[in-house]
């Protein structure tokens, strides 16, 4: 399957976040170009949105129907107290990390890949070198114009 093109999904938040998101599910689009397995890509999603200039890029690869990339923004956003989202400049991310199958939806044949997402987080604390962990689901398929 050539992954190149336009996709569309929902990632849904999990472990690690408030209460009132888990199982709360945001819409995002990729923009993919594909050689030999390995890709390249932009993402929008609220994140982007939210700040402008916050771009975002994935890069990965695809081989025997799973599919592993990395999301970076080119701005940290948190959640605040209030569950709104701030630029935070001293905290430093490697991206979201997302691991994926390829499906077949049994009766109708469409294919759409699923999987999980995580971010780990370093930031300083009281001059201690903190890590934080949150994810969730995750699932795309591919749009055809």
């Amino acid at each position: 399957m050539n992954l190149t093109g336009h996709w569309k999904g929902t990632y849904t938040y999990g472990r690690g976040y408030p209460k009132n998101l888990i199982g709360e599910s945001e819409p995002f689009e990729f923009v993919i170009n594909e050689v030999n397995g390995l890709f390249t890509g932009t993402c929008i999603d609220n994140v982007v949105k939210e700040k402008q200039g916050n771009e975002s890029f994935i890069e990965g690869d695809f081989k025997a129907k799973k599919i592993r990339f990395k999301k970076k923004y080119k701005y940290h956003l948190a959640l605040d107290e209030s569950n709104s989202l701030v630029q935070q400049d001293d905290i430093k991310s490697d991206g979201v990390d997302y691991a994926g199958r390829l499906y077949r939806k049994f009766f109708f044949g469409k294919r759409y890949f699923s999987g999980q997402w995580r971010i780990i987080t370093t930031y300083k604390e009281n001059n201690r070198i903190r890590t934080y962990t949150c994810g969730g689901r995750w699932r795309m398929n591919k749009v055809n114009y």
